[in-house]
């Protein structure tokens, strides 16, 4: 019992920190979230987002992370910049979300210039657990994405997508 008012109290410290720094809608419940190098209002977080403990977050004003409203990510994922993550979606746990790349280099360094090509999650996606999602894929509306495939191409909506790369394994009837 003291155990959850402990960890309900923390939580809300927790969301009025943040709320201080970032933009975080109402019924918003945190773990320990790590923030790094997250610019002053790089990040929007809608209403009723639950993120667990151990995911990291870094975003920056011109490369900004948007976490739309009921949304469910789970504990050790990992959030780059330049990601939008929809309504809806649930994230399972050690989830990676990697817009970092960088242009071929000469010999001396082959990781040249950075850069940070957008991810976009839309609306009532699932994302398994393990999973990696790279930089510039689109993921559409209402698709679920397999426990530890590897993402590197847009994936249509409504449609499940898994493997390593992962690819369509069939598409999804609306309900």
């Amino acid at each position: 019992m003291i155990g959850r008012i402990y960890d309900r109290l923390s939580s809300v410290i927790r969301t009025k920190w943040y709320s201080l720094k970032y933009e975080v809608g109402k019924n918003c419940s945190f773990g320990d979230v790590k923030f790094w190098r997250c610019e002053k209002n790089s990040i929007k977080i809608g209403d009723k987002v639950t993120i667990f403990r151990g995911t990291e977050l870094c975003a920056h004003t011109r490369r900004p992370i948007a976490i739309g409203d009921n949304t469910f990510i789970n504990q050790r994922c990992i959030i780059r910049p330049n990601t939008s993550i929809g309504n809806n979606v649930s994230v399972g746990q050690n989830v990676m979300m990697v817009t970092d790349s960088h242009e071929i280099g000469n010999e001396e360094k082959r990781a040249g210039t950075p850069y940070f090509p957008k991810i976009s999650i839309g609306d009532g996606c699932w994302i398994g657990a393990n999973s990696t999602i790279l930089g510039g894929v689109n993921i559409g509306k209402g698709t679920i994405i397999g426990a530890g495939s590897l993402v590197n191409k847009d994936c249509e909506p409504n449609s499940l997508y898994a493997g390593v790369p992962a690819k369509l394994i069939k598409r999804i009837n609306e309900v």
